[in-house]
């Protein structure tokens, strides 16, 4: 599997963002991180992820996916570094 992060930048409030985790569980392991940053570990590809999200993003939002190759490092609080952990190590 691997690990990737999303990051997005929300121009509409009202647009209806309540199906992405509901979209990023259905792509493999996700985890809301902090508002506009969720952690992803999915046997797909990064393009694959990035079309299967589209749909969940107003036209004018922005966002990213990135692959990552190591744990990140930073200051999480101790439950949702342990969460972290646990879906990295996966």
């Amino acid at each position: 599997m691997t690990k990737y992060i999303l990051s997005y930048n929300l121009n509409s409030i009202a647009y209806g963002y309540e199906k992405l985790p509901t979209q990023l569980n259905a792509l493999g392991n996700a985890l809301y991180i902090y508002r506009g940053l969720w952690l992803l570990n999915s046997s797909l590809n990064q393009s694959t992820i990035c079309d299967k999200i589209k749909s969940s993003f107003n036209s004018n939002d922005d966002f990213l996916v990135f692959e990552i190759a190591q744990d990140p490092l930073g200051t999480l609080n101790e439950q949702k570094y342990i969460e972290m952990q646990r879906l990295l190590d996966q």
